[in-house]
């Protein structure tokens, strides 16, 4: 299922691409803050969202508070990163299961992509903490970097692993069939991350086939 990473733009704009998409990634660490009222309005669109907010503008208790004032809102997932400290993912995850919210731990290295033990080890750690969904994303430089991402598909099921970087996009599309999401722009001057991929572009590469294979 193509999922659309929203970031700098008005909660207007934001609520029009819930008429586009199935789902959607609020980058609430890249949005300007949204009320209860607003992150309703999204639920109640009937869109899934997922609700992330990484780590760099906002220190770890005003993190909290915006995700689970999220989950409270509906948000029907979470992204809690690995590398977050015990006390903040427990007590978010803890949050996630009150309200019926989904938990995606996300695994991010910007350095370059760990060998395929590694990243099997990392996978299960996941989802021995009580992730729902498992996103791995790593630096990808060569075409090495990208049999072992897709190994993963061959180990796991409920995963979202591919690449970033200027030599990512081949492995995006080819992840694209075997992942839960597949994270988009909503277009070029959005870009969440390095090597992402437009939503036109995944409409016209027909990266949205990939719904078929999803429950």
């Amino acid at each position: 299922m193509i999922c659309v990473s929203l970031s700098k733009m008005d909660f207007e704009t934001c609520l029009a691409w819930t008429e586009k998409a199935d789902a959607l990634e609020l980058r609430l660490d890249l949005l300007d803050p949204l009320s209860p009222e607003q992150m309703q309005a999204i639920t109640t669109s009937g869109a899934q969202w997922i609700a992330t907010c990484r780590p760099g503008s906002m220190d770890e208790e005003t993190r909290y508070a915006c995700l689970s004032q999220a989950i409270v809102c509906g948000a029907t997932f979470v992204d809690v990163e690995y590398e977050a400290g015990k006390e903040y993912r427990e007590a978010l995850m803890h949050t996630a299961r009150q309200f019926s919210c989904n938990i995606i731990m996300s695994y991010h290295n910007t350095e370059n992509t760990p060998d395929a033990a590694a990243l099997k080890h990392l996978v299960r750690e996941c989802f021995n903490r009580g992730a729902d969904y498992v996103k791995v994303v790593t630096t990808v430089q060569s075409e090495a970097d990208e049999a072992t991402v897709l190994g993963l598909y061959d180990h796991f099921d409920q995963l979202m692993a591919f690449g970033m970087g200027e030599h990512s996009r081949a492995l995006r599309i080819k992840a694209a069939p075997k992942s839960v999401f597949t994270y988009v722009a909503p277009d070029a001057e959005h870009l969440t991350a390095p090597g992402q991929i437009s939503w036109q572009e995944a409409l016209d590469l027909q990266l949205d086939r990939s719904d078929e294979n999803q429950d």
